[in-house]
């Protein structure tokens, strides 16, 4: 049985419920101490400045924005791309859909059109079947295709040819493509491309400063300058845009650019030893794609324990999961996980099987 971290007051659990849960580095906290801040809101933060423009380089777009949360930057998008009463075709499974519906249908007046896609991917025929019948079915205009990369539920990244196919067939069809890349930069290094190559079919995305990259918080939008001079007056009709301070943060996400990209290969590299550990234990069953990046998905053998069950066994080893669905586990490598981190877990999930597998053994059988 491996031993309890629990067992040692000083010890921190192994959390790996998510990447956002990151904290700033050494050389973040000292960038936003020494941070010389201006009048972020009338184009004065020329910490802000930078950010915004070293991104939109680093996209291959011609402008960006600085936006509060991944959650608002998306809002935005959908705002910018749309007009009240429009239709919005996304996979049936997006975080845009999941976790952000209100704000879709409450503050856009926007219709959700869902698509049953394969590991968070539409297929090119799937788009044109929805934009298809809001021309000839009486259904609404629709403006806008939603992407996800890598998508929420799988963590799986999908290539530049998939993303210009779609989106292709998108634009031919009169829609805009907006890509929700909350950890685009994950499917990058794990596709090994360019953040430009990867951004170029679509015409907006928004990138999360946090999570992987572990600055303090908030998302950059990219787009036209068309594009983010409208998105602004979004931001500002959302209560967003009297931030003033914000070249604290647009200090430690310039670090985050200059180095933790290699971080996030590194994380990748670790989900995947993960995985395979993971594959050695009985009773879970590891589900990765072809290109998987930091998250490991495990689906506990419903005849054996529970997801509750299997993430409740864990946190008393000191590893941390996050249900990600009726019966899945979902893992998040991030720089606060180490390899011997992923050793423990792996050894704690072996362990929680055994109990689990040794409890229902003692059960008596039914008639005795």
């Amino acid at each position: 049985m491996v031993p309890s971290r629990l067992d040692s007051p000083q010890a921190r659990p192994i959390d790996l419920r998510s990447d956002a849960i990151t904290t700033p580095t050494d050389s973040m906290w000292e960038a936003m101490r020494a941070a010389d801040l201006g009048w972020a809101s009338a184009g004065q933060d020329t910490l802000l400045v930078e950010l915004e423009e070293t991104v939109a380089k680093l996209a291959g777009k011609e402008k960006a924005l600085y936006v509060l949360t991944g959650g608002m930057a998306n809002l935005v998008a959908l705002m910018t791309h749309t007009r009240r009463g429009d239709q919005v075709v996304l996979d049936s499974r997006s975080h845009i859909l999941w976790c952000e519906e209100w704000g879709l249908s409450y503050i856009c007046g926007l219709t959700a059109r869902s698509v049953d896609g394969v590991r968070g991917q539409i297929s090119p025929d799937a788009v044109v079947d929805a934009i298809n019948d809001s021309l000839y079915r009486h259904r609404p205009r629709t403006s806008l295709l939603c992407l996800e990369n890598p998508d929420n539920t799988f963590g799986e990244a999908a290539d530049v040819g998939y993303v210009a196919s779609v989106s292709n067939v998108a634009h031919e069809l009169g829609a805009s493509v907006h890509l929700d890349g909350a950890r685009v930069l994950n499917a990058c290094a794990a596709l090994d491309v360019e953040l430009h190559d990867m951004l170029a079919p679509v015409d907006s995305a928004m990138i999360s400063l946090n999570k992987g990259l572990s600055a303090p918080g908030g998302a950059i939008l990219v787009g036209t300058a068309e594009f983010i001079s409208e998105a602004r007056m979004n931001v500002r009709r959302l209560g967003g845009s009297s931030f003033h301070q914000c070249g604290i943060h647009a200090a430690a996400a310039l670090v985050a650019f200059r180095e933790m990209l290699p971080q996030l290969a590194e994380d990748n590299r670790r989900a995947a030893a993960l995985a395979e550990a993971l594959r050695h234990v009985t009773g879970v069953t590891v589900d990765q794609g072809r290109a998987p990046t930091n998250m490991v998905i495990v689906a506990p053998d419903p005849g054996l324990m529970s997801a509750r069950g299997f993430v409740d066994g864990l946190e008393t080893h000191g590893v941390l999961g996050y249900i990600s669905g009726e019966n899945t586990v979902r893992f998040v490598t991030h720089r606060h996980i180490g390899d011997d981190d992923i050793a423990h877990a792996a050894e704690a999930a072996a362990a929680v099987a055994e109990s689990f597998a040794a409890s229902n053994a003692k059960q008596p059988a039914i008639g005795t």
